[in-house]
């Protein structure tokens, strides 16, 4: 059983949509790989820049229906360099033109679990993980550690908990 079988996370077995489709599967060349990487970042930063003005204007943050009574502590945050901790960008690409963009979901309570697990079993459940030339572009499982240790030291040298 996947951690993904679960009730609660049962959207992941919808083999009738077009947008998730568990039978399909994309090899791409190292080059490709570097591309969507890049794009990745680029729109990453497109994104933090839009926050920005979104947080340092109060009529952008009422459009986007942020509650007021989160504006302070939204601000401060943003102000602290607390911006984001982990996203996932879902996109289309044909390996010739740059990729779309379709969806940007950051900091969502299931992210963690799809981009990482799931993803990892599926492909392993595709029986390339064991084949040295094929690999799976997720960084998760590298970035997550250092990323925690950070935080647990940087608590630790604020005395927060």
């Amino acid at each position: 059983m996947f951690y993904y079988d679960e009730p609660a996370l049962n959207w992941s077995i919808c083999e009738t949509d077009a947008y998730w489709n568990e039978k399909g599967q994309a090899e791409i060349s190292q080059k490709g790989e570097k591309e969507i990487l890049e794009a990745t970042w680029v729109l990453h930063n497109m994104a933090l820049e839009a926050v920005d003005k979104v947080v340092a204007d109060d009529n952008l943050l009422r459009i986007f229906n942020i509650n007021e009574h989160l504006w302070p502590a939204v601000k401060k945050n943003w102000k602290d360099n607390q911006q984001d901790f982990h996203g996932r960008f879902d996109f289309s690409w044909d390996g010739v033109n740059p990729p779309k963009m379709l969806e940007y979901n950051a900091d969502t309570p299931s992210l963690l679990l799809e981009t990482g697990w799931v993803s990892k079993d599926w492909f392993s459940a595709k029986h390339k993980y064991n084949n040295p030339t094929y690999h799976e572009s997720n960084y998760i499982e590298e970035v997550l550690p250092k990323a925690m240790n950070y935080l647990v030291d940087k608590c630790k040298t604020t005395g927060s908990r």
